[in-house]
């Protein structure tokens, strides 16, 4: 049995971008749906997230603005973001933090300013804390954005794997999906479709990023027909504690406070690698230099030493009380002791290709947050994800509100419909391995082949393993019920995540931002200030290079 539902406007997710362009979407029709994997304002990144906003308010230094803003994150980017983009994400910045203001979300303030503290990337003290700030406050956040959706009358459907953007031609009518309780499948038509279903940090191994994280909006985008963009570029969290406290992420307002990065020597390394900026280097300049020091053998326990006892005591205790309790349950004084760290993947600066408004090559499909590619370029700089998610999505909601005003319902074909559905149930026939075991399988080639430190050869070899898992092992994977069915298309859609990232870091031979080639280690902006874009084309993987979208600040 298939179920039916229409909704002027249909958001695929369930965290920070998806409710927010529902909130806006709401503004404009009558009929919202928000359909989400897991628990509607409690998954995704958001609800592990560390609760950090940028925006230019300068309440710290005044001499902060939108236009320094600009300036930080396209020198973060390594000058290839879509600087039409990173224009509106400054200019709206601030506005839209005072909309989750008003929502009800609280953030650290000093009478009436906002407290802002300044880290790696950011030329001022920019960075807006969530309040109270604590280990995976984020969820508060994303929690008041549902609350705040409800009241509006915004329908919120949870636990549907959404497997399918449904097209008629040249334009998104739809999804489809199945419920991952009880398997049952259904299909929504809509006017408009705005796609925020987050990044694909569980692509690889030893990464923070929660379970189900695992692509699926690029996936269905590019199986739909529409572009994405900048998939080379995945950021890797420099400082995720390996021990005593396995995947916790050290936020990078440690060092501006003092805390140092060691090596097996004792050497403060960083300064080797950015004799300029040291400990406040961007991530991925940090997560690389961190990585060249384990490969040179001056690495402890697979990372290195983060110290927090050059710190001034006072600061640890007041300042980063909840790292300090936290390390001590593990009976590690971090006063007195250092812990061990290592980059682990965070973020996907790439993905579905957009415009300003929001829109992809796909008519009547929207994408916003993480799924969206183009604002970060090379590396995103802190605190930028959250401010991206609320900029562009609400004005995902309110371009695809507007839109879906004057745009009439088109029934998706039968045919469509009927050949995923078949495609779902044909994991339920094979009698190879489970889903689970592949993907770790999986998750070790992209971690070996694609990670930190890469080079020609090793992509190759990475391309060759997954298509061997695509062609020989997938279709063989077994799935028995409605939770294995959701790891199989999770599966499918990291695999053609996985090819996406590999094949753009292929073709770009040169090294830039969150992209590192030993085989090509420098940049080579006469050859690569460009984009690559990926599309699928009668099954095959098609790349193209773009010009990039500079406004602003150009390289001559």
């Amino acid at each position: 049995m298939v179920k039916h539902s229409r909704t002027d406007v249909l958001v695929i997710g369930g965290s920070g971008a998806a409710l927010r362009a529902a909130l806006e979407a709401k503004k404009h029709v009558d009929e919202v749906l928000v359909v989400s994997k897991g628990v509607v304002g409690k998954s995704g990144c958001f609800a592990v997230s560390e609760g950090y906003y940028d925006a230019p308010f300068g309440h710290v230094d005044a001499k902060d603005n939108p236009e320094a803003y600009f300036k930080d994150i396209v020198i973060g980017g390594a000058y290839i973001n879509n600087q039409k983009l990173v224009e509106a994400l400054v200019s709206e910045a601030s506005q839209r933090m005072l909309d989750l203001v008003g929502y009800g979300v609280n953030f650290m303030k000093t009478d009436d300013r906002f407290h802002q503290i300044r880290v790696g990337g950011h030329t001022y003290p920019r960075v807006c804390l969530l309040s109270p700030l604590k280990p995976k406050c984020g969820v508060t956040l994303t929690k008041t954005l549902a609350e705040k959706a409800r009241r509006e009358s915004v329908k919120l459907l949870e636990n549907i794997m959404v497997t399918t953007i449904l097209t008629k031609g040249k334009s998104a009518v739809g999804a489809m999906g199945f419920n991952r309780k009880d398997g049952e499948f259904q299909v929504f038509s809509s006017k408009t479709t705005v796609l925020a279903t987050g990044g694909t940090g569980r692509l690889y191994m030893h990464t923070n990023n929660p379970v189900g994280v695992t692509g699926d909006g690029y996936a269905m985008a590019m199986h739909a027909g529409a572009e994405l963009v900048d998939m080379e570029f995945v950021q890797f969290y420099p400082t995720m504690s390996l021990s005593p406290t396995p995947g916790f992420l050290v936020l990078p307002s440690v060092f501006p406070d003092g805390a140092e990065l060691l090596n097996s020597l004792g050497e403060k390394f960083m300064f080797k690698y950015d004799p300029e900026k040291g400990h406040l280097s961007t991530r991925d300049k940090m997560s690389r230099a961190i990585l060249l020091e384990v490969m040179g053998g001056r690495g402890v326990g697979g990372g290195v030493y983060l110290n927090y006892a050059t710190m001034p005591r006072e600061v640890i205790e007041k300042t980063h009380r909840s790292d300090l309790n936290l390390f001590l349950n593990n009976r590690v004084d971090i006063r007195k002791t250092p812990i061990v760290v290592s980059p682990a993947p965070h973020f996907c600066m790439g993905g579905v290709r957009i415009n300003e408004r929001c829109e992809t090559s796909l008519q009547n499909l929207y994408a916003a947050g993480e799924v969206a590619g183009g604002v970060h370029g090379a590396n995103r700089i802190p605190g930028n994800a959250y401010t991206e998610s609320q900029v562009f999505g609400a004005r995902a909601g309110r371009y695809a509100g507007e839109k879906a005003t004057f745009t009439t319902f088109e029934e998706p074909d039968k045919s469509q419909v009927e050949q995923q559905i078949e495609g779902v149930k044909a994991f339920r026939k094979h009698d190879g391995q489970t889903p689970s075991e592949v993907i770790r399988e999986l998750r070790a080639v992209m971690w070996n082949y694609v990670g930190v430190v890469r080079n020609g050869e090793g992509l190759r070899k990475a391309l060759l393993e997954l298509n061997r898992i695509r062609s020989e092992v997938l279709p063989k994977v077994k799935a028995e019920n409605p939770e294995e069915l959701v790891s199989a298309v999770e599966l499918s859609n990291m695999l053609d995540v996985g090819q996406a990232v590999a094949e753009s870091a292929l073709l770009r031979t040169e090294t830039r931002g969150a992209h590192y080639r030993t085989d090509c280690p420098n940049e080579n902006d006469k050859r690569w200030l460009k984009n690559i874009v990926i599309s699928l084309k009668n099954g095959k993987l098609l790349k193209e290079t773009t010009p990039t979208v500079a406004t602003r600040i150009k390289i001559q």
